[in-house]
């Protein structure tokens, strides 16, 4: 038996960026904190059958996901700590400057500033409380107001950019090839989209002018 391996997709990069939990253990409900034994709702025997079907779903799906990672704690010590670590401050400076597709520098440079704070207890700190290791990130108060302010103004225009994607279905066929059959649908769902996104975000005639300069793939 002949075995070919790609190493194409592969990176080089720490383990706690790579482990990852299977796709299907994912839910549309919050995932459990702890391991627990996962308990339906207090309130479950008035909740409507409807309701109680969801809430069936969602107990069923967070106690998989718990018993996932019971057993990778026992099978596989070492990558259940790298999946746990990814709550962790630094798993989350150490990935979000990869996320370039999102311009993500303002959210990098709070969590820069959570390091700040943090600092005594990553590095661990003398019997005065004075940290072990002096702290190398050092903000002013101006430079502290700036980035607060930029970081309202990058969440505002992710906000945007997802109520955008969310009305035209863009992600659904982000490189521009769809099917033929399909193709007048996927246009009018396109321009309907755009359409019900100028109507929010435009107050004036130059504004959807301004708007509609910036999607450039609208003809």
């Amino acid at each position: 038996m002949q075995i070919i391996l790609s190493w194409d997709e592969l990176e080089e990069k720490s383990l706690f960026t790579q482990a990852t939990r299977p796709a299907f253990l994912e839910n549309d409900g919050s995932l459990p904190e702890t391991l627990d034994k996962v308990r339906l709702p207090e309130n479950f025997e008035s909740l409507n059958p409807a309701e109680q079907q969801k809430a069936k779903a969602l107990h069923q799906a967070q106690t998989l996901y718990n018993l996932y990672l019971a057993w990778s704690r026992q099978v596989n010590p070492l990558v259940f700590e790298a999946i746990q670590s990814q709550k962790t401050l630094r798993h989350q400076v150490s990935v979000i400057p990869g996320l370039t597709i999102m311009d993500y520098e303002p959210c990098l440079n709070n969590l820069l500033r959570d390091i700040q704070k943090e600092w005594p207890s990553i590095v661990g700190s003398e019997l005065d409380g004075a940290s072990s290791i002096p702290c190398p990130l050092q903000f002013s108060a101006d430079e502290v107001q700036d980035e607060e302010r930029d970081e309202e103004l990058w969440a505002q225009g992710v906000r945007l950019m997802e109520e955008f994607t969310s009305d035209t279905v863009c992600f659904k066929h982000w490189d521009g090839r769809v099917n033929e059959q399909d193709y007048e649908l996927l246009r009018k769902q396109l321009d309907d989209g755009v359409e019900r996104f100028l109507q929010r975000e435009a107050s004036s005639e130059e504004e959807r002018r301004e708007w509609l300069e910036a999607i450039q793939f609208v003809d």
